[in-house]
């Protein structure tokens, strides 16, 4: 079977076709909330999101966003699926990670 393209679809399809990259790097966290006056600690996890390999003082100094099943509407969080959001630190593989970070 021969196919033949005409130029003017080639370029219709280059324009159409655009490949996109993204590097970041996605760090799940531990985070411990003290109650205000009385009571026993709470520990929560949360992801933080950055652009490269962040140093120490940044992952001290940067927000985290809290796991959440939904993240639509004015959800502020991160929703993960896969092997690698388990809550046992093995990496693994993530199905979908879908953020919502509201201003």
């Amino acid at each position: 079977m021969k196919l033949c393209v005409s130029a003017s679809a080639l370029a219709t399809l280059a324009v159409l076709a655009q490949v996109t990259l993204a590097n970041f790097d996605i760090y799940r966290v531990n985070a411990v909330q003290k109650p205000l006056i009385i009571g026993s600690p709470q520990t929560d996890y949360g992801y933080q999101i950055f652009a490269n390999d962040p140093g120490c003082a940044e992952v001290n100094f940067t927000p985290w966003y809290g796991a959440k099943s939904d993240v639509s509407g004015k959800t502020t969080g991160v929703r993960c699926k896969g092997d690698g959001c388990n809550n046992n630190n093995v990496r693994g593989i993530l199905r979908k990670i879908l953020s919502n970070k509201m201003y």
